[in-house]
């Protein structure tokens, strides 16, 4: 950018009435003593989908989405994998996910470190990684052929020139916008996708690119209005959510109940081998609205649509429970949670 109305790409510039800002995000590499990124063996979440060997071993620094990820797909190729994560896994989500998620990934051979941070990483003379480990319980040191940073990504508007056009980034470099895509303190500039920091997923960015290119070519105020914000982990099981979580509910004035069902109970579930997995669902009790919903069991990224629905369209759970489900299908266990939360409801 050049200026509030300026900007130039390749040696021209070009003027323009509103501009939208999507340049994506990149890898973030934690600030850990020692750590070299141009290193042979440490990859970036970019870096590791061009690997051709399988490591012996392999170090995850980070355990949200991508840690999670690459973490199973590793230890289920071979490599003997510890995945290392300051906070509990899943950690913005309420807790028994997160703590029947551990139980998966430390049945699938994987080590689980959560409430640690890699504070020191050397090389040794074999060229493998020691990596210096330090919680509440101490410091521990731990060994590894390669080692995946998996810190999380951040906007990409380095070499935006940004401050040319007026505009001040937020925390972790984020550009704050209202419902409107429109960027704080601006009229004509707005901003979708990574570069807003909060959704980071792609559909969430392609409905955000559609409102923000509404809005700069019609001076319009279309607003997000979604509720449920949907978020897939793509693990084994896979994770997803929808809606309010039970916290956010009740400090928003609702009176939460919840219920949940457990995979193995559910024919197709069970049949599929998931045996471990689980959904749990939240009502507001003053109108039996569905206002949340979490599911960790095989197919999860696909049946979270139907109570994201219910959740975006503000249906009651009586109303989820009364559609029709054919059996035998993995999406029982929407209406099993249904039935289940019917009851304190009065349904």
């Amino acid at each position: 950018l050049r200026g509030p109305h300026e900007s130039e790409s390749r040696g021209s510039l070009y003027s323009f009435g509103a501009a939208v800002i999507a340049p994506g995000s990149a890898t973030t590499v934690p600030p850990i003593e020692g750590l070299d990124p141009s290193w042979e063996g440490v990859w970036t979440s970019n870096k590791i989908l061009h690997n051709t060997r399988i490591p012996e071993s392999l170090a995850v620094i980070g355990a949200g989405a991508i840690g999670l990820e690459f973490s199973l797909r590793y230890a289920r190729l071979g490599s003997n994998v510890t995945l290392i994560g300051r906070s509990p896994l899943l950690s913005r989500h309420p807790p028994d996910f997160g703590a029947r998620m551990q139980m998966i990934y430390e049945h699938e051979g994987i080590r689980v470190l959560t409430g640690r941070s890699a504070t020191r990483i050397a090389r040794n003379a074999a060229g493998a990684y020691e990596i210096q480990i330090e919680g509440a319980d101490g410091t521990e040191q731990i060994r590894s052929e390669k080692v995946l940073l998996a810190a999380g990504r951040r906007p990409a508007i380095d070499d935006l020139n940004i401050a040319a056009a007026g505009i001040v980034a937020g925390d972790r470099g984020r550009l704050e916008i209202g419902a409107n895509m429109r960027i704080a303190g601006q009229t004509h500039f707005l901003a979708a996708g990574d570069v807003i920091g909060k959704r980071m997923a792609v559909h969430h960015a392609h409905i955000e690119a559609g409102i923000a290119a509404e809005n700069a070519v019609s001076d319009g105020d279309r607003k997000w209005t979604k509720r449920s914000n949907i978020n897939v982990i793509f693990s084994d099981l896979e994770f997803a959510y929808a809606g309010f979580t039970p916290g956010a509910a009740e400090t928003e004035g609702c009176r939460v109940v919840r219920a949940r069902a457990e995979s193995i109970d559910v024919g197709k579930l069970h049949l599929a081998g998931d045996d471990f997995g689980f959904g749990e669902f939240y009502a507001d009790a003053a109108d039996g609205r569905l206002i949340g919903a979490g599911l960790l069991c095989a197919d999860a990224s696909e049946l979270i649509h139907l109570p994201a629905y219910a959740i975006d369209h503000e249906h009651t759970v009586h109303t989820l429970v009364y559609a029709e489900f054919y059996h035998l299908t993995k999406t029982s266990i929407i209406p099993s949670i249904g039935d289940a939360l019917c009851r304190p409801l009065g349904g």
